[in-house]
């Protein structure tokens, strides 16, 4: 291993904690994880002493195992060094280049490059990209010049555009998105993008093989707790962490409480702790222990949430009616608009199109909403849902808080279905009074579709009989008006509302049949972290950035919230690049301009947008991938993310560049939040933002009912245990489980050498205490033996008490005490045994042991302990244990 260490080294990679991207590796024990620039997904080799024992793919994403290698190659990083170029084989070897010679027919159609040995004809580290020109000079220079084409769909490839006449392009059945000259070798190859099959999908370099893990909207998540961060106790309340302990042999969380005391959370107790979130900072009040003031807290907090569940069960009772019409099965338009998408859709779009296609299928009228992170693909389930109303007759309103994101839709809408003949109209600011009227007119009379708006939509005069489907994007947004009108139009209009809220899995399970939620948590397979960096404002910093994104054919936003200094933005930016063309954008811009801006922008006629936050939400151009972001200090959290996910839509690399003033020095609030978005850069991290936003919204928000005060009381997720159990009460739900006590005298846990990081095993420690299934259970442990390899005896130990945990939920076993030589049992009865005899029978036949070796004791509240002594208890015996007591109480 330590050679192979060596080499990644030499080769420029970093070592870190987890590798998700490529020239990086990280050490584990007996496993090492690297990702080979060259590679589309990482490699995990998992090493026993100096062999090596297995050579596997994994996902980045989920780290998760892909399959099994046979082997892997190692191919040194192509670096350019400034006094001369060096060749591929001198990182191997001394005085050796490269010769590429010929091209070599294989089995099962297809060719393969060659590369010989060290020979006169030596090829220098360059490439040039494939066009016109290049290729024509080639020709010129050189007596013979090959062509490969690069195509996953080899066998109805048609010949590249830029193929001279008289030449044929051999083809090699891989993926390459773009091809490259080698002019020294008189070689062109053509990747996908050259090719007339490149809109069939081809897989982009960043579409890692295995499905992106499922991004889990937990806000109780406690991974990456901070020493000295707000904690929740459900039962204790409000405390600062303080650190992991060891204490009675497992890892405890310290929590300390503002009366100095301190409480100690086992691992099998993580299921109870919770982030504080929805709290400013400054305005946390610390409990205090045994003082009653939680308990009182909750108590109050549990009668603002029946209020919010008896509006919900009040609105459904509303939603009963018929609908009146059931719509049509999906047709020819339906699977144009399927056939259309560039992309291919994740499983959490699947599931969310899924729920809907249930919903418009049943004579009830829908009420969903669609939780996705932004660009996880909630416009995609809009539009399919558009389609169908249509289809069936209907006519659809988009409604989007801002003017730029109602033309956003306008344009997506527009651009996908009117090629089928579907009219697309645009109600906003950015038409006249006169255009008004026209649309409205033209609405009355049944000659519009679709009708993307802002709250325009909802004004006395904007009026169809045949009104199908609204699709409301970011509810929240909207004043408390338009909230009511909308909430009016609902029982008897289909209703399906975007958000990017986050929504607790424990509190949409209580919302079923209520409020239908579907969640997209899967990241787009091709897309690309966010790359973020934090700067002092530096215009030589600036042109390089701005230089570098037209170099690659790409557009930038250049975003500064005050409007007053964006004419002088532009004009520096026109000085130093003349060639480029720079335009504004803001809110007082007059209606026609700021839309022919946007327009402009939206077909690549504009390079860089100067503008104020009001491209914050909604714009989706996959070319502009470069956003700088001057005065980021002075942005709340949720703006910033927003504007940041306004590049990466595509598959190139995109950056989010956040500058300061010069000098400045950050403190307080505007540190924490810069610092949150530049560490938070993961696919899905906007959950994580969300949480940690100062001005984040609780989930009676959700529901048109204002909650800060009760939220700032006990924390984001505490309100929505609150209210779930309310939602439950009053609808006669209850749920009585009884998870029994298991304690040991023996060190369990993850210990550090087999899991270093700190947020690892607070992640593997929660799961396992969330986790309410053998399948659930049998998933972490798998995770667990693949990322870090076979667990050490304490470990073990933990997974089978974990294990024991969930099978003895709901038996009559109620606590379990592990000690050297004896097992203590404490049960409610003997079941499922018919009387005390039959279980005195069972633990003698089972446990190979005497009378003599049990006793019986009947405590206070009637439980029976059972002491079971002279049986081999520890590391080795405990899954005999396991089996025993499963045959016992699951028999």
């Amino acid at each position: 291993m330590s050679d192979l260490i060596h080499f990644l080294d030499r080769w420029g990679y970093q070592k870190t904690d987890r590798v998700e991207s490529p020239l990086s590796y990280a050490v584990r024990g007996g496993i090492l994880d690297f990702y080979l620039v060259h590679s589309r997904n990482p490699i995990r080799i998992e090493f026993f002493g100096d062999v090596i024992e297995s050579v596997r793919l994994f996902n980045p994403q989920s780290q998760r195992t892909v399959g099994p290698l046979k082997g892997v190659v190692l191919l040194p990083r192509l670096i350019k060094n400034k006094k001369k170029e060096k060749t591929l084989l001198s990182f191997v070897s001394s005085n050796a280049s490269i010769n590429i010679y010929n091209a070599e027919h294989v089995p099962g159609g297809g060719y393969r490059v060659c590369l010989g040995g060290p020979g006169s004809f030596s090829v220098p580290l360059g490439s040039e990209k494939v066009s016109q020109h290049s290729i024509n000079r080639l020709i010129k220079e050189k007596p013979s010049v090959r062509f490969f084409s690069f195509s996953e769909h080899s066998s109805c490839v048609d010949p590249p555009s830029f193929l001279p006449a008289h030449y044929t392009a051999k083809t090699v059945g891989a993926s390459l998105e773009r091809g490259f000259v080698l002019a020294s070798a008189g070689i062109v190859v053509f990747g996908s993008e050259s090719l007339s099959d490149f809109s069939r999908g081809a897989r982009s370099r960043w579409a890692v093989f295995g499905a992106p893990e499922e991004q889990q909207i937990e806000i109780i998540d406690i991974s990456d707790l901070v020493w000295g961060e707000n904690i929740v106790h459900e039962e204790f309340g409000i405390g600062v962490y303080r650190g992991i302990e060891k204490t009675g042999g497992s890892d405890c969380i310290k929590i300390k409480y503002a009366d100095g005391g301190s409480v100690f959370v086992p691992p099998h107790s993580f299921n109870r702790l919770h982030r504080l979130v929805g709290i400013k900072e400054g305005s946390v009040r610390l409990s205090s222990l045994g003082a009653g003031s939680w308990k009182r807290k909750k108590g109050e907090i549990k009668k603002h949430a029946r209020s919010i569940a008896k509006d919900l069960l009040k609105a459904h009772m509303l939603r009963q009616g018929s609908r009146g019409f059931v719509y049509q099965k999906k047709g020819a338009f339906y699977r144009a608009v399927c056939e259309s998408f560039p992309f291919q859709e994740t499983a959490g779009q699947g599931s969310a199109l899924s729920d809907i296609d249930s919903d418009m299928e049943k004579d009830l009228p829908m009420d969903r909403m669609v939780c996705g992170d932004v660009g996880y693909g909630k416009t995609e389930i809009a539009l399919r849902a558009a389609i169908r109303a249509v289809e069936s007759g209907r006519v659809v309103f988009v409604m989007a808080p801002t003017t730029i994101l109602a033309n956003q839709h306008y344009i997506s809408f527009g651009r996908r279905l009117s090629p089928l003949g579907v009219n697309v109209e645009l109600l906003s600011r950015f038409r006249t009074k006169g255009e008004q009227t026209k649309t409205v007119e033209a609405l009355a009379g049944g000659l519009v579709d679709v009708l993307v708006g802002t709250h325009r939509l909802m004004s006395e005069d904007v009026y169809t009989e045949n009104l199908g489907l609204i699709v409301v994007d970011e509810e929240h947004r909207f004043g408390v008006k338009h909230k009511e009108k909308i909430k009016l139009l609902r029982p008897t209009v289909d209703v399906l509302t975007l958000t990017a809220t986050p929504i607790p899995r424990t509190l949409k399970q209580s919302l079923v049949g209520l409020k239908n939620i579907s969640n997209i948590n899967t990241p787009p397979q091709s897309r690309r972290p966010i790359k973020t960096f934090l700067h002092y404002f530096d215009w030589k910093r600036i042109f390089n950035i701005i230089k570098r994104e037209a170099s690659r054919g790409g557009q930038v936003y250049f975003v500064n919230n005050n409007i007053e200094s964006l004419p002088f933005l532009v004009k520096k930016i026109k000085k130093k690049f003349p060639g480029l063309s720079a335009q504004i954008a803001h809110g007082k811009t007059k209606s026609k301009i700021l839309e022919s801006v946007m327009l402009g922008f939206f077909k690549n006629e504009i390079d860089v947008l100067c503008c104020t936050t009001i491209v914050g939400s909604g714009l989706d151009i996959s070319n502009a991938n470069t956003i700088i972001i001057n005065n980021a200090h002075r942005l709340g959290l949720s703006q910033l993310y927003q504007l940041r996910g306004r590049v990466g839509r595509g598959e190139r690399q995109a950056f989010c560049y956040l500058f300061i003033p010069s000098g400045t020095r950050l403190e307080g609030a505007p540190f924490q939040r810069l610092k949150t978005l530049e560490q938070n850069t993961r696919l899905g991290s906007g959950y994580k933002i969300a949480l940690k936003d100062l001005d984040i919204r609780g989930a009676g928000d959700l529901f048109g009912t204002k909650q800060s005060g009760a939220v700032s009381s006990v924390g984001f997720h505490m309100y929505n245990k609150i209210l779930k159990d309310a939602l439950d009460e009053e609808r006669g739900i209850k749920k009585n489980v009884s998870i029994p006590i298991i304690s040991s005298a023996f060190d369990s846990g993850l210990p550090e050498d087999y899991v270093s990081l700190v947020e690892d095993r607070l992640y593997y420690y929660q799961s396992l205490a969330m986790a309410d299934s053998i399948e659930k259970m049998s998933a972490i442990e798998s995770g667990l033996r693949d990322r870090f390899g076979l667990p050490p005896p304490e470990a073990s130990f933990l997974l089978e008490i974990s294990k024991m945990r969930v099978l003895f939920t709901n038996t009559s076993l109620k606590k379990l005490s592990l000690f050297k030589n004896t097992i203590v049992l404490t049960v409610v009865s003997f079941f499922p045994f018919m009387s005390f005899g039959d279980f005195n029978s069972a633990l003698l036949t089972l446990f190979k042991i005497t009378e003599k070796n049990l006793s019986f004791k009947t405590n206070k509240n009637k439980n029976i302990s059972v002491s079971i002594s002279g049986t081999d208890v520890g590391y080795s015996s405990i899954k005999k244990i396991s089996n025993l007591l499963e045959s016992l109480f699951l028999k």
